[in-house]
């Protein structure tokens, strides 16, 4: 488990330590960070991933939206597909969010020609030598960086390269954190850059 700690107040590093202290015989790494946000977080985790050599790897956030138990609906697809990605049905979040979800997808269709479910679904597993393929073909750094993961996931279903699972998961109201992504006129902010980095990816294909 690579768990990154993205400089949280509520003690969740020792929180976490006192657990591992008392299950010595699961392996852990626990990151704890300034806060970078999100998207660095998520590939900050990746490149970890990669460097354990691990042949799977799976991804999720730590706000109890999806149930951990559900890993197991995408484990039992490893044999027949390189990733299997999460389909969040009935989202519980607030209707900024989800007209914001349309709105990605829609772009990531406009540029990429890709109908992609749920591109920025963080419950998803995948072949480690997909990830190591996928970070090579977009722009560094980005906010959302699962979106970008799943375009070229699925441009390599396209051309024939990967096959792939999309598995309906239970989408529950957060559970624990604070989003950090407030307001309309923040969130319409941090729309303009996704697309702004898009269009970046596309022009790099």
């Amino acid at each position: 488990l690579i768990l990154i700690n993205d400089g949280s107040t509520d003690h969740s590093a020792q929180t976490i330590n006192n657990w591992i202290t008392q299950n010595p015989n699961i392996k852990v790494k626990l990151v704890s960070q300034v806060n970078q946000g999100h998207g660095q977080s998520v590939l900050n985790g990746y490149q970890l991933a990669l460097e354990s050599n691990t042949p799977w790897i799976f991804q999720c956030d730590s706000d109890d939206q999806i149930e951990a138990k559900d890993f197991s609906k995408l484990w039992k697809y490893k044999s027949e597909a390189d990733f299997i990605m999460g389909q969040r049905l009935h989202r519980h979040d607030p209707l900024i969010r989800l007209v914001m979800s349309r709105i990605m997808r829609a772009w990531v269709f406009i540029l990429f020609g890709l109908n992609i479910a749920d591109p920025n679904c963080p419950f998803r597993l995948f072949k480690r030598e997909c990830l190591q393929e996928a970070l090579k073909n977009f722009p560094p750094n980005v906010f959302a960086p699962n979106i970008h993961l799943s375009v070229e996931f699925y441009k390599n279903v396209r051309n024939g390269k990967y096959k792939y699972v999309t598995v309906p998961i239970i989408h529950r109201e957060r559970q624990s954190g604070t989003p950090s992504l407030k307001g309309i006129i923040k969130l319409l902010q941090i729309s303009f850059r996704v697309v702004k980095e898009l269009l970046i990816h596309r022009r790099m294909a």
